[in-house]
């Protein structure tokens, strides 16, 4: 399909769309800008952001005491996180 415009149309239409990409620029920049300024960044926020729990009682929790694999008191404390996690509440 072929569309004859007149050149003035043309322009217009051009300078339409070069005004509105334009706008859409720098209000990426200017709110890229504002959120420097206050200090955060949104692009990579998520990226260095800890994971929260997810109360999930299998998942590997870190702890800051280095404890012994043949420690009893390990699998013990599984199997109560387990318990709690499973219990049906009346």
């Amino acid at each position: 399909m072929l569309v004859i415009l007149r050149d003035r149309t043309r322009k217009r239409i051009t300078l339409g769309i070069r005004v509105l990409a334009t706008l859409f620029i720098a209000s990426l920049v200017i709110s890229h800008l504002i959120n420097m300024y206050n200090g955060k960044d949104p692009i990579r926020e998520g990226w260095l952001r800890e994971d929260r729990p997810s109360g999930n009682p299998m998942r590997v929790e870190i702890s800051e005491q280095t404890v012994k694999k043949e420690d009893p008191s390990i699998l013990d404390r599984f199997v109560v996180k387990l318990r709690d996690f499973y219990r049906i509440d009346p």
